[in-house]
């Protein structure tokens, strides 16, 4: 399977996360900078999102993952959870929303890329959700390219 690469204009397009951990931590405050509008649902988050919550940056919705939240259209949905992913994932499917899954790139509609952002040069990368720690490195590389050409 072979993912598009795209780029969307966000900017208060309403994006669901299920999970406040480290991971969509990363995420959400990727996405709050292209102005997402974000809903967060998870019974316990990092100190964090806490605080990102308690500022109104993201609204979040504190216990487990329900249908009912469903009532907002979402575009895009990111999983990242331990337990009952794969039920989630199919329940946001059935909507017609597009769903990144954490735990497994491959089994998503897409994927998140790292992201090398330098204003007009935003640069995407993605192993397509197969080694992860490969995007990671070349990250660094650009980014260590970028600064030393004082781009």
């Amino acid at each position: 399977m072979r993912f598009l690469p795209l780029h969307f204009r966000i900017d208060g397009v309403p994006v669901l996360f299920v999970g406040g951990g480290k991971v969509n931590e990363r995420r959400i405050k990727r996405l709050i900078d292209y102005g997402a509008k974000i809903t967060l649902v998870s019974p316990n988050v990092t100190e964090e999102l806490k605080k990102l919550s308690e500022a109104g940056k993201i609204n979040w919705i504190k216990g487990k993952f329900e249908e009912a939240v469903l009532k907002e259209k979402f575009l895009f949905a990111f999983v990242a959870v331990d337990k009952n992913s794969s039920e989630i994932i199919e329940s946001l499917k059935s909507k017609n929303i597009l769903v990144e899954n954490a735990s497994s790139g491959t089994r998503g509609d897409f994927i998140f890329p790292a992201i090398v952002d330098r204003g007009n040069l935003i640069i995407s990368i993605s192993s397509s959700g197969k080694d992860p720690s490969l995007t990671k490195i070349v990250k660094e590389m650009l980014e260590n390219w970028l600064r030393d050409l004082k781009i």
